[in-house]
């Protein structure tokens, strides 16, 4: 079987040749999605985990793991740039 593409995926994909810190690249992005869904969610850890389908529990885990203090301030909504390049919803 051909592996299937899901919609929106880069054809192309930048890969450095000297390698890449994957673990490190992975957990910028889970950080910076963390912080967004607690802006989008007036700092709300449970409506923040509904946004980004996982449990409260998990929340409060990956919060945790990435010393973000759920007391400190998020940045509102719209203020981090989109990831994709596309807008946020």
């Amino acid at each position: 079987l051909a592996p299937r593409r899901r919609s929106g995926a880069s054809a192309e994909v930048d890969f450095p040749s000297e390698g890449l810190d994957l673990e490190r690249l992975l957990g910028d992005l889970e950080r910076e999605y963390l912080l967004r869904a607690l802006g989008r969610a007036s700092g709300v850890r449970k409506e923040a985990a509904r946004l980004l389908g996982i449990t409260f529990r998990s929340m409060r885990y990956r919060l945790a793991k990435h010393g973000i203090d759920p007391g400190e301030e998020t940045p509102p909504p719209g203020a981090l740039p989109p990831i994709d390049g596309g807008s946020e919803r």
